[in-house]
């Protein structure tokens, strides 16, 4: 099986057992690499004659992982391994922690930590580009603005916001 990281893939099971119905069959699923696809990435579904599992890899995981489905009656069972290869796909860059909206009480500043990263190259850089606008920050338009900067470099950063003294508004 080949799928996209971030989506999910249907596999319909055949399963046949003459005396015990579908619905009693007890199904497990494991996997070799519990990163990829831990227990809740497995929902096994039967409805009424057709019994599928829908497949669904860990957020942002990526790689390659054996699978073993096992079916049980309660006496005899019965075990099948696949492999399932999950490929990666473009994430954006995730900025973490940041309140919508962010209020300040004049005179006064806002300074939090906040996660930037990129998934698909953890701990490696990620660029940032602030923009501002309003004369509460003191700043001209498409300047650099010290009244508004994340400090210092890496995935963790503080998130430091100056207005001006003596200056309400929006921005």
């Amino acid at each position: 099986i080949e799928i996209d990281e971030d989506t999910f893939y249907i596999l319909q099971l055949i399963l046949d057992d003459p005396e015990t119905p579908l619905q009693n069959l007890r199904v497990y699923f494991t996997s070799d690499n519990q990163t990829l696809l831990p227990p809740s990435s497995f929902r096994y579904q039967v409805d009424g004659d057709n019994a599928s599992v829908m497949i669904t890899p860990a957020p942002d995981q990526y790689g390659q992982a054996l699978v073993t489905i096992s079916v049980s009656d309660g006496y005899l069972s019965d075990q099948k391994t696949l492999e399932v290869i999950v490929h990666p796909t473009p994430d954006d860059p995730r900025l973490e922690n940041i309140p919508d909206p962010i209020v300040i009480d004049e005179d006064s500043r806002f300074d939090q930590q906040v996660r930037i990263y990129d998934p698909d190259v953890p701990g490696g850089p990620v660029q940032v580009k602030i923009s501002v606008s309003g004369a509460i920050f003191g700043c001209q338009p498409d300047a650099d603005c010290p009244a508004v900067r994340l400090d210092p470099s890496g995935e963790y950063r503080r998130l430091v916001i100056e207005p001006v003294e003596n200056m309400s508004g929006t921005g």
